[in-house]
Order: C-alpha cells, then sequence, then structure tokens
C-alpha cells in the first residue's frame, strides 16, 4: 500500500532464515494490528523444524505486486536482524543485493534511520 517491496516466503527456492520468538495473546494482538491483519495480510501457521507450528503473516494476493522495490531503510532493518540472529553471510549478502528506494515520507524515512543507528550502537 505504500509502493514499496517487502519481504517474501516463497513456496520455492533455496529457503528462509527464521527467527522465532515467544509472545503472549495480547501482544500477539498488538503485532496483528501492526502487521495490518484484516488489511491485506492474514496470519498463518508454518512448520519450522524444531520449533513445530509457529505463526508468520503472508499479504493477500490482491494486495501483492512484483517488482517494487523496498525503501532502504526497511532492507537495512533486515539486514540488521540478520546479522543478529547470525544467519549466513550468503544468505544476508543476496538481500544486500536488492536494488532500494528512498522513502518519499522524510518523517518516516527519519525515524527508522534513527532507528537503525539506535540498534547499531547495542550491537557494537
Amino acid at each position: 500500500m505504500d509502493e514499496s517491496g517487502k519481504c517474501s516466503i516463497l513456496t520455492q527456492g533455496s529457503g528462509v532464515h527464521v527467527a522465532v520468538y515467544e509472545i503472549s495473546v495480547g501482544d500477539k494482538r498488538r503485532l496483528d494490528r501492526i502487521e495490518g491483519v484484516g488489511s491485506g495480510y492474514t496470519d498463518e501457521i508454518v512448520d519450522v523444524p524444531g520449533f513445530s507450528d509457529c505463526a508468520t503473516y503472508k499479504a493477500e494476493g490482491s494486495y501483492v505486486e512484483g517488482g517494487l522495490k523496498p525503501y532502504d531503510w526497511y532492507r537495512e532493518l533486515v539486514l540488521l536482524g540478520c546479522r543478529y540472529h547470525g544467519f549466513p553471510d550468503d544468505y544476508m549478502d543476496r538481500i544486500a543485493m536488492f536494488a532500494t528506494q528512498t522513502d518519499p515520507d522524510a518523517e518516516r524515512h527519519r525515524q527508522n534511520w534513527q532507528l537503525i543507528e539506535r540498534a547499531r550502537s547495542f550491537m557494537a
């Protein structure tokens, strides 16, 4: 809806690395609202080896538009999460190769880059 690309879990390909968190029911409801459940996204259960059933979010088909570039801050947040969780370098290299665009919403752009800088300071 914001004209930018997002991460996806595909049924084909070379696999995906995930981070698994345990959250309360109340936090799950809040996360559902943040992720847009009912407004273009659904929550789905996936089998994660070693963890069994885990919840994830999936965009509804009518909301998917191929070819959109992610915002630069979005890609950087994804990469920071990958680094934090120790995902393989070749996996992160594939993510880093995605072309990005600058977020036209200057305030959102500023806020997210501030978040990235705070996260980087914790990881140093």
